[in-house]
């Protein structure tokens, strides 16, 4: 019992290092340079039944795009949100999922629209 203590101690010493955390990452404060809205698509892009944002300045999780589903919940409101922000040239306070991502984008969690 004392050896399945030890190993299972030691196990987890080397396990939990690796495991990742996924977080909420504030991303700062940016302009909406293009949105592109996409509907179903029959290449079965990543991108299909998606809003994307292509954001100016720094990368947000390494990703100058961020993006929402059409299955998400919140799809309605963030792409008011977004759409609002592109046609005042509005700026927005974004906050990423860190785990969501697709090729090229990180998924948005929040937006402030700020005056």
């Amino acid at each position: 019992m004392k050896t399945i203590a030890i190993l299972l101690f030691f196990s987890l010493g080397v396990a939990l290092p690796n495991l990742s955390h996924a977080e909420l990452v504030s991303c700062g404060v940016h302009s909406i340079q293009t949105l592109y809205i996409q509907g179903d698509r029959d290449d079965n892009n990543a991108h299909g039944s998606t809003v994307i944002a292509q954001i100016d300045g720094a990368a947000c999780n390494g990703y100058n795009l961020i993006y929402i589903e059409k299955s998400s919940a919140h799809y309605d409101a963030l792409l008011s949100g977004l759409m609002a922000a592109y046609v005042s040239n509005m700026r927005i306070g974004i906050y990423v999922n860190s785990s969501s991502t697709i090729p090229g984008a990180t998924q948005i969690a929040i937006i402030n629209l700020l005056r």
